[in-house]
């Protein structure tokens, strides 16, 4: 139940900060898919304590080669045109 309370939080933080525009910084669906699936792995890892959770999440955006800036222009792209 927790996780889901945190991931509701993550996805309520995601939705609000994406409401700026910014083309620029968003990046490629595939990217963006692949760097919420392995942020959905993080997420249900209970393994993890929190600074290592946000650390993995750090290592994800890492990986990825995007910032948390361009996944929320994504998401917010994707919220205003979800046909695209």
């Amino acid at each position: 139940m927790r996780r889901l309370v945190w991931l509701g939080h993550g996805l309520t933080v995601v939705g609000l900060a994406g409401c700026r525009r910014d083309a620029a910084s968003s990046v490629s669906d595939d990217v963006y898919i692949a760097t919420m699936a392995d942020l959905r792995i993080v997420q249900i890892d209970s393994t993890l304590t929190d600074p290592a959770r946000a650390a993995a999440r750090t290592a994800v955006l890492t990986k990825h080669r995007v910032t948390a800036e361009q996944l929320e222009a994504t998401a917010t792209s994707l919220a205003d045109n979800p046909n695209r």
